[in-house]
């Protein structure tokens, strides 16, 4: 299971502390964290704003990591259908620069000409999308603030 631990949110922002480990949220780690960012952007501009603001867009290099970011977006606290990652073709690898040794490609996908990787809410599967449409993202933070609902 996935819990919620701390929503900390500003206009157009949303930072989530999850945990799926932890025995209470007072644990959540920074590796569990995720920015989303509810302004569409490109997926260039997101790039750019992560960069600018946290670190990139968001890498996803296990099922369990899948799954957890697919639960937060499904939740009631997120209401988004779909959002950028991190993952773009140059053979598919993550802008951290490490390969994708994880994918969940949903069937058919990626098409041609859809070079930039976006994540569906509803199925957890990741498809191909032109990098110029605009869409919310999903970025770690580089440091983040210790909220703990009660």
């Amino acid at each position: 299971d996935t819990d919620v631990c701390a929503v900390y949110s500003e206009p157009a922002v949303t930072l989530l502390c999850i945990s799926g480990e932890a025995a209470d949220c007072a644990d959540c780690s920074a590796t569990h964290d995720q920015i989303l960012v509810q302004t569409p952007m490109n997926w260039s501009a997101a790039q750019s704003y992560c960069r600018e603001k946290y670190t990139d867009l968001i890498s996803i290099n296990t099922e369990q990591d899948n799954i957890k970011i697919t639960a937060l977006m499904l939740s009631n606290i997120i209401n988004t259908q779909t959002a950028w990652i991190g993952l773009y073709k140059t053979s598919w690898g993550w802008l951290d620069g490490s390969n994708a040794t994880y994918t969940n490609w949903k069937s058919g996908e990626p098409k041609d000409g859809k070079d930039c990787a976006l994540m569906e809410t509803s199925s957890a599967f990741w498809s191909g999308e032109d990098c110029n449409k605009n869409h919310e993202f999903l970025s770690p933070p580089q440091t983040r603030e210790r909220l703990v609902a009660g």
